[in-house]
């Protein structure tokens, strides 16, 4: 996956970044909550050295940015990944070029965002919390993407999605009712409550 992917920033890079974009880490890794599709992350990777001696010469720390395209979510269209690949893209040539596009911890994306990335076959909407950052392909950008013939086996797998604590804490909590008095009261699955005032068993609605 990862090989593929980075033929496909390599494209992207030459086609409509002039090939001008650094070289990047490109990781599939888990989403927060399976909330994001991809992210990009500024200086993650180094070569592991300070300086160090090497034919006289000294070597500095080499660092690059990551591009992460969200192991949960790889099971979507190809355009889909690519246009999420070149999301990140845009965020990589704001970085470079000091193109301020986000806000709020880099959470929030900005019309520069935006303009940025319409310049570049991507239509971007507006969401509540995130700003401008609803990502799918123009029409155009869908014809480029179909000349790559990225292999859609390659992303048929993806990663099993966790629900959340508060998903799976709801899903374990049911309603039960007293059948005298009609009194409610919310429990776990599996609790045997007791009515205080009619001292009968309350039941779930599946053993009413």
């Amino acid at each position: 996956m990862e090989r593929e992917l980075y033929r496909i920033y390599d494209n992207l890079n030459k086609d409509y970044y002039n090939g001008k974009l650094s070289d990047v880490i490109i990781t599939i890794q888990g989403s927060h909550k399976n909330k994001y599709y991809g992210w990009f992350g500024q200086k993650k990777w180094n070569n592991g050295v300070d300086f160090v001696d090497m034919d006289e010469k000294k070597n500095p720390l080499i660092v690059y940015h990551e591009i992460n395209i969200s192991a949960e979510h790889l099971d979507r269209p190809v355009e889909d990944i690519v246009s999420t690949l070149q999301h990140e893209m845009v965020h990589l040539y704001c970085n470079i070029n000091e193109i301020k596009d986000t806000s709020n911890n880099h959470v929030y994306h900005n019309r520069k965002f935006k303009e940025e990335a319409e310049k570049r076959g991507l239509i971007i909407e507006k969401a509540k919390s995130i700003g401008w950052s609803v990502t799918t392909p123009n029409e155009s950008f869908k014809e480029y993407i179909k000349k790559l013939n990225v292999n859609p086996d390659i992303f048929k797998f993806c990663r099993v999605k966790e629900e959340s604590k508060a998903a799976d804490s709801a899903k374990k909590m049911i309603t039960y009712k007293c059948p005298k008095c009609g009194i409610s009261a919310t429990a776990k699955v599996d609790t045997n409550i007791v009515c205080g005032g009619c001292n009968v068993k309350m039941l779930s609605k599946e053993q009413r």
